[in-house]
C-alpha cells in the first residue's frame, strides 16, 4: 500500500489559508462599513470585501468537500480520507473507476485531476503538488480497466496533435514576420 499525503505549505495554501484571509478580508469590510456614513465611496470597497470572501469561501468549500488531503493506493483501489471537517472515507475500486479528466490528460498541467465513479457516486480530486504525483497518476493508469487506459491514451495522443499544430501554426506566424 502507497500513501500519498500533500506537502506542509500545499496542505496549508489549499486548506488552511482560508481562516486568517477571511477574516483579514471580514476585517477591512467591518472598517470599511463604519467609515460609509462620512465616505460613501468605501461602499466600493465594501462590496468588493464581501465578493472576495464569497468567492474565497466558495473555492474552499468546494476544496473541503472534493480533494482529499490523504490517499492510499491499494491493490484494490484507491481509499481517500482526511476530509477537512469530514471523517469521510471514500473506497473507489480500479474497476469502478469510469473516467479521469483534467490535469495532464487535458493539457493542463497545473490543474487537478478528478477521477469519477458512477457506481460509488464519487468525485475525487487530486492536485499536482501532490508528493509524488507523477507516481501516484502512474499506479492509477496501470490499474485502471483497459478500456479507460486505451481512451485516456486517444485523448491525450488527439490534444497532443492538437497542441503541435498550434505550435507549428505559431512557428509559421514567427517566420513570416
Amino acid at each position: 500500500m502507497n500513501t500519498f499525503r500533500y506537502s506542509t505549505f500545499a496542505n496549508f495554501v489549499y486548506w488552511q489559508a482560508n481562516f486568517p484571509l477571511s477574516i483579514i478580508t471580514l476585517l477591512h469590510a467591518v472598517v470599511s462599513a463604519m467609515v460609509i456614513p462620512e465616505k460613501p465611496i468605501y461602499i466600493i470597497w465594501l462590496i468588493l470585501d464581501l465578493a472576495i470572501v464569497t468567492i474565497l469561501n466558495w473555492f474552499y468549500f468546494r476544496n473541503y468537500k472534493i480533494f482529499p488531503r490523504k490517499i492510499d493506493l491499494t491493490e484494490k483501489g484507491i481509499i481517500c480520507y482526511d476530509y477537512i471537517f469530514s471523517k469521510k472515507q471514500i473506497i473507489i475500486d480500479f474497476d469502478d473507476i469510469n473516467d479521469m479528466r483534467g490535469g495532464p490528460l487535458a493539457g493542463t498541467q497545473h490543474k487537478p485531476i478528478y477521477i469519477y465513479s458512477d457506481k460509488k457516486n464519487a468525485v475525487v480530486g487530486i492536485k499536482p503538488h501532490l508528493k509524488n504525483y507523477n507516481q501516484f497518476l502512474t499506479l492509477i493508469l496501470s490499474k485502471v480497466k483497459k478500456e479507460l487506459y486505451d481512451d485516456i491514451i486517444n485523448r491525450v495522443d488527439e490534444l497532443g496533435k492538437i497542441l503541435k499544430s498550434k505550435r507549428e501554426k505559431r512557428k509559421s506566424k514567427k517566420k513570416k514576420k
